[in-house]
């Protein structure tokens, strides 16, 4: 059973996430990816997402789970060639999919996760 402080701290919280300014001055949307060996694609990708955000003026970000640490300094060129906060790479080392996309939300600071697989 949960005592009465713990349940208004956990109300609390909930309200605060919920809260409609909570999102003030975060990404509207961020999109969500596992990447793994496919060094050829990433500046398209980041550029296409960033043009795509652009052309309809939402604010977004990439949050993205690095499957191959080796490849780690590719998407930190992504990171220093676009705005701070809209490249956000994660390096792991061979995650399973489905956990990679875990850890990209877990980054995310978007009101809306949007997967993206390419």
């Amino acid at each position: 059973m949960c005592s009465s402080a713990a349940v208004t701290a956990a109300k609390t919280c909930l309200s605060a996430r919920l809260h409609p300014d909570g999102f003030a001055g975060r990404p509207v949307v961020s999109i969500l990816l596992n990447y793994f060996k496919r060094p050829g694609v990433i500046p398209r990708i980041a550029e296409a997402m960033r043009q795509s955000c652009d052309s309809v003026q939402i604010a977004c970000e990439i949050s993205v789970n690095v499957d191959n640490p080796h490849e780690a300094e590719l998407w930190a060129s992504q990171v220093r060639a676009f705005v701070p906060g809209f490249v956000m790479p994660a390096f792991s080392a061979n995650l399973h999919e489905a956990r990679g996309y875990n850890r990209a939300a877990k980054l995310a600071r978007g009101r809306y996760l949007i997967i993206w697989q390419v």
